[in-house]
């Protein structure tokens, strides 16, 4: 399908897949050769802040999922997947998540995954989750961010990526 008109697209194009179903529609990015970045605005959140989404790397190839950052495009954190991996930004350096929480932990490509970071942006620290599980607590931003409003998703190497479900709101929980 055509480009969703809230996600902007860099590099190529962002199309509407059916996929998980027909009736479930996700955010396709294909890398054939070239990367693509799809991205998302949205009104600036200070203090605590939480980003969801389902993620599905097709292959093992490298892919963000997410990025998020201000609105000088300034990044708060990053999370990438790679060789069946998963690894996230702790200031200024890549971290394999299986250096804090969990050890030798084995995600397979091909297979849709849920992810949560939770922010808070007076601290600069995030944790991150997948399947509902921390994997890696208390991470720096990568930049100095006093807010975020944008998220993105992007294929650096020659990969397919779904996203859907992508949640943003401004607290560490959904319940109030």
């Amino acid at each position: 399908g055509s480009q969703p008109e809230t996600w902007q697209a860099v590099n190529g194009e962002a199309a509407v897949a059916e996929v998980p179903f027909r009736s479930d529609k996700s955010l396709m990015l294909e890398n054939t050769g070239t990367p693509v970045q799809a991205s998302r605005q949205f009104d600036p959140v200070s203090g605590d802040l939480t980003v969801e989404a389902k993620v599905k790397p097709v292959e093992s190839g490298w892919v963000t999922v997410p990025v998020l950052t201000d609105a000088e495009g300034r990044v708060a954190a990053k999370v990438a997947f790679y060789r069946n991996s998963f690894f996230i930004s702790n200031g200024d350096n890549w971290v394999y998540v299986c250096d804090q929480e969990v050890p030798n932990n084995y995600y397979c490509a091909g297979n849709w995954f849920h992810i949560k970071l939770v922010l808070n942006t007076d601290t600069k620290r995030y944790d991150f989750y997948v399947d509902g599980a921390k994997r890696y607590g208390g991470a720096s931003f990568a930049e100095d961010v006093s807010s975020v409003s944008c998220v993105s998703f992007g294929a650096e190497q020659e990969n397919t990526l779904y996203v859907d479900q992508v949640k943003v709101y401004d607290s560490a929980s959904l319940a109030r």
